[in-house]
């Protein structure tokens, strides 16, 4: 930023406002952590007085405003560069009375702060030139002379040049050609001493080498930026490929497991079918009966003929009530419904059904559920519409969801969900038909 400052200064001093606002932007570009705090002050400020230079007024005004905005460190010398700065801008504007306002007070401001002779010779230059451009050509002489005298002293032989070739056109726009040569002989000596072409010849090519090397530094960065993203590239497409390979092992995975899923959907539906076929035929003669009649009994004294007749009042009880439907439903309670015993009521159950009482009650209790879950699918149904699963296992006789579904698996080979869900579908797919046999 400091190197960058400088040529910018370096720049203005041979009048290439344009390169030296260059310049500046590169210093505050060097800034890119914006870190810069007072150096980034001076290259606003300098950047406002080179638009001011150039006639462009807003864009140093946006400059200046700008630098009073950087932190920075608080000095005397930033104070009257700012408000000599400003007077520049106003000269800019044509705002010549403005400007002349505003650097009168610089010059006692420069004096009483102890700031070196170059500022209160910058005040002096400002205030003949604002005069002189206003027309004001005595007060513009008087203060020409003030700066010429003052630079002179302090030996500021870049003011005292300046102020010379003021007066040589002064006195030539006098018509005072004699005053007017003599000055600018004067000025051609003094600037060929001060200002060395090849010096600023040499300085631009400083600059050139030092662009070059900042741009070999850049090509090196690029270069190796580009390497890194080759390597980045090839490391994607790897992990590209490798996604692939996963995407089609998962596709073919979920295509297994659909396949299987299917398969099991229409065992399922199979399953129900022919537990709906069961509970069809099961509807007009109870619970099937067994083909034949074991040995279990053989010492009974209960005959075939009384067998018969208590079979007859066990399948009225059954078939006819919903005694089986309460939770404390028991053997006992059967051979007390039919007039008998335990002991016969067992032995008819277990002779004619080919099975023990408890899955006998099962069986029943489950085939009542299947109906009552084929209702709760029913908005319509008063009964049993609104039952939840467990409802519905609670009104045939479970106390517990986890043992009515442990039971309706048994039985159905199905959970009471899965029966649920099938008879939604069995029910669409009806509505469906009657609604084409309409058409």
């Amino acid at each position: 930023m400091e190197l960058y400052k400088c040529m910018g200064n370096v720049y203005c001093m041979f009048t290439d406002y344009p390169m030296a606002l260059r310049c500046y932007a590169k210093g505050l570009d060097a800034d890119s952590a914006g870190a810069g705090g007072t150096m980034a002050y001076r290259l606003l400020v300098n950047s406002a007085y080179a638009s001011a230079k150039m006639g462009q007024a807003r864009k140093a005004r946006r400059y200046l405003e700008e630098a009073k905005a950087t932190p920075h460190e608080s000095r005397p010398e930033f104070s009257f560069i700012e408000r000599s700065y400003l007077a520049i801008i106003l000269e800019a504007e044509r705002d010549y009375a403005g400007a002349a306002a505003a650097l009168r007070p610089l010059v006692s401001y420069s004096v009483s702060h102890g700031l070196p002779p170059e500022f209160e010779c910058t005040a002096y230059e400002g205030l003949y030139r604002a005069y002189y451009l206003d027309g004001r050509r005595d007060s513009a002489l008087y203060w020409l002379g003030r700066c010429l005298d003052k630079a002179e002293r302090a030996g500021l032989l870049h003011m005292f040049s300046e102020s010379l070739d003021v007066l040589a056109r002064y006195y030539s726009d006098s018509g005072d050609e004699r005053m007017a040569a003599a000055y600018r002989e004067r000025y051609r000596r003094i600037v060929d001493s001060t200002f060395n072409v090849r010096e600023f010849s040499r300085a631009k090519d400083m600059q050139f080498l030092y662009e070059m090397n900042k741009i070999d530094s850049e090509l090196s960065r690029l270069t190796a930026d580009k390497e890194r993203d080759r390597a980045l590239i090839r490391l994607q497409q790897a992990l590209i490929v490798v996604i692939a390979v996963v995407a089609i092992a998962v596709g073919l995975l979920l295509a297994i497991v659909w396949r299987q899923t299917r398969r099991l959907r229409e065992s399922y539906r199979s399953l129900f079918d022919l537990n709906c076929r069961v509970l069809g035929l099961q509807a007009d003669g109870g619970v099937d009966a067994a083909r034949g009649a074991g040995h279990k009994y053989s010492s009974s004294n209960l005959d075939a003929g009384k067998l018969g007749e208590l079979v007859a009042r066990i399948a009225a009880v059954m078939d006819e009530t919903l005694a089986y439907a309460d939770a404390d439903f028991s053997l006992e309670r059967l051979a007390e419904l039919v007039g008998s015993n335990s002991k016969y009521v067992s032995q008819a159950v277990n002779e004619h059904y080919g099975k023990n009482f408890s899955s006998f009650v099962t069986d029943y209790r489950i085939r009542l559920a299947c109906r009552r879950l084929a209702c709760r699918r029913l908005a319509d149904d008063e009964a049993y519409g609104a039952y939840t699963i467990e409802g519905v296992g609670r009104s045939v006789g479970y106390r517990s969801k986890t043992t009515f579904t442990a039971a309706f698996r048994r039985v159905t080979g199905l959970t009471p969900s899965a029966w649920l869900k099938l008879e939604r579908e069995r029910r669409s797919a009806s509505s469906v038909g009657q609604g084409a046999s309409a058409d």
